[in-house]
């Protein structure tokens, strides 16, 4: 089941999957971050999105540039991660 900004917010440590390859880290410090887990030459990868935005940021990045992402913004970038990966270009 996605998750939803507020679940995002109040998320305790551990790993919080959003579905197809795409996770919240919350660190025991209380950081969050967006990894994608992925097959990449048959093998399991993890890549690192950015860290966690609960709002956007006004900025004029392109998406892959950026560090700091929004739920969506995470969702978009692990979509372009994972067409990547498929063509066999590391993310």
């Amino acid at each position: 089941m996605p998750l939803t900004v507020k679940q995002v917010q109040h998320a305790k440590p551990g790993r919080h999957s959003d579905g197809r390859g795409l996770y919240l880290l919350v660190k025991p410090s209380g950081s969050k971050s967006w990894v994608l887990r992925v097959q990449f030459r048959g093998e399991r990868k993890d890549w690192g999105l950015g860290s966690v935005s609960l709002e956007p940021i006004d900025v004029d990045l392109p998406l892959h540039r950026r560090s700091s992402l929004t739920l969506a913004e995470a969702r978009e970038k692990a979509r372009i991660g994972r067409e990547l990966a498929k063509s066999g270009i590391s993310p």
